[in-house]
């Protein structure tokens, strides 16, 4: 997963997605379609397409920075450790989106 090839590759990491190097519209990949789908598996609340697409930056704010903490050895989770944050941080972003109705 991301966070384990931040791990495992810490400079090319560092250099597809901290260098500013690459410029790329999340929206537009593959990635972003497959995770797209599998939040909408997994959320049971009723949200609109512009409410997922704001739970899925929000989340890919959260993974990313896991993956770069983990890159400069800031953090050193293991996978459950990771999967907790980010269930943590998608309940309150749920929350949140919910809330600003």
């Amino acid at each position: 997963n991301y966070i384990d090839f931040s791990k495992n590759e810490k400079k090319l990491f560092e250099i597809l997605f901290n260098a500013n190097l690459l410029i790329v519209d999340l929206t537009k990949t593959e990635s972003y379609q497959f995770l797209l789908e599998s939040l909408v598996e997994d959320i049971t609340e009723q949200l609109t397409n512009e409410e997922i697409k704001t739970l899925f930056c929000d989340l890919w704010i959260v993974i990313h920075g896991l993956a770069s903490l983990t890159t400069v050895g800031q953090v050193n989770n293991d996978d459950a450790a990771n999967e907790k944050y980010i269930k943590r941080a998608k309940s309150g972003i749920i929350e949140a989106i919910k809330g600003s109705k």
